[in-house]
């Protein structure tokens, strides 16, 4: 699967569809933000676990920058951190896609370590907490991983028509149109050739008996 890219200028992005898949990427990476410090607490208070999802909440921040409600955070984040993410927007889709499909590949793993742990405790105390959070981060995971797939789907469908449209000869320009005259140019051509060679036909005449 390609992403279509801006032609000329790479500093430059497309802008995102708008629809549906595009407002529940936007709702997926609010719920990342909010879902941080719950999961610092269910690690067990180790902030090299709150890697996978801090830098998701950070791509999906500046991937939505056109986004009218995350344009504010997605500005000062890329004031932030200057031109080491590009300009954001389209570019950041695809990793975006990929880290969050395999994010959730592993909170799934987690998840259904830590619904064991909960169901042995009989579903009390903190295993059902991070059972729950561990849940909803699948959950989100999943969501933003199949929209960005909507979302690629959808741009490489416009990109195709828009390049079909362009590509698509005129009317009367094509092979099929031209091929259908060309019979009528082949019969006149070979009438206007025995137009000028009957001057010239053998053995026409009387002539001449002799004896």
């Amino acid at each position: 699967m390609v992403l279509p890219m801006p032609q000329g200028d790479a500093s430059q992005s497309l802008a995102l569809p708008q629809g549906k898949p595009a407002v529940v990427l936007r709702y997926c990476v609010m719920t990342l933000w909010v879902l941080i410090p719950f999961r610092f607490v269910t690690s067990g208070w180790k902030i090299l676990d709150l890697f996978g999802v801090l830098l998701l909440s950070i791509i999906g921040t500046v991937l939505l920058r056109e986004d009218p409600i995350l344009r504010p955070c997605s500005e000062r984040l890329l004031a932030c951190l200057g031109e080491s993410c590009g300009p954001g927007g389209s570019m950041c889709l695809m990793p975006f896609g990929m880290i969050s499909f395999i994010s959730c590949l592993f909170d799934l793993i987690t998840f259904i370590a830590v619904l064991m742990k909960t169901i042995s405790y009989s579903f009390t105390g903190m295993p059902l907490f991070a059972t729950l959070v561990f849940g909803i981060s699948v959950i989100t995971e999943a969501m933003a991983a199949y929209n960005v797939y909507l979302i690629v789907t959808t741009m490489q469908g416009e990109q195709q028509q828009v390049n079909g449209d362009s590509a698509r000869p005129p009317p009367f320009a094509q092979p099929l149109y031209t091929a259908q005259y060309r019979p009528q140019q082949q019969d006149e051509e070979a009438a206007h050739e025995g137009q000028a060679g009957g001057a010239f036909v053998p053995f026409q005449g009387t002539g001449t008996r002799l004896g």
